[in-house]
């Protein structure tokens, strides 16, 4: 609870301090400065079969070619792309994670719809966001 709301949605970053692979599933623990939660992002196996199909149908696809010009037009940089979002985070990696905010067995758990590696900058950028917000917001309430 914070002034009265309950919080059902977050954002946080931080970096992997721990990952489990299950089946359906990669739980990573995320260590962002005030202490470790566990998020959960769902394994999308169809995803991956489908880039790999789509990739290999427009490698042997001439019609692909005539639109092109023969030229990378962004396709298959974007495919690469989407392939490297399906790759499991490591330990070390800093991530941003958005989800939804559970309390389940003692435990809170951010079950992710949304995680990407974040570069040094952003994650100074948001240490300089934060002290605002506590200065500025938080105390306010």
């Amino acid at each position: 609870m914070f002034a009265n709301r309950s919080i059902t949605h977050v954002e946080i970053f931080g970096t992997i301090v721990d990952r489990i692979s299950l089946s359906k599933a990669d739980v990573y623990t995320v260590d962002d400065g005030t202490g470790v939660v566990s998020v959960h992002v769902k394994k999308n196996e169809a995803l991956n079969e489908n880039l790999s199909t789509l990739g290999s149908q427009l490698q042997n696809d001439s019609s692909f070619m005539l639109v092109s010009k023969g030229q990378d037009d962004g396709i298959a940089s974007l495919l690469n792309l989407l392939k490297e979002e399906t790759i499991p985070y490591k330990i070390g990696d800093s991530v941003q994670c958005k989800g939804r905010l559970s309390f389940y067995k003692g435990e809170w758990k951010i079950f992710a719809n949304f995680i990407r590696p974040i570069s040094i900058n952003e994650e100074s950028y948001h240490c300089i966001e934060l002290d605002h917000l506590y200065k500025k917001v938080y105390k306010a309430q």
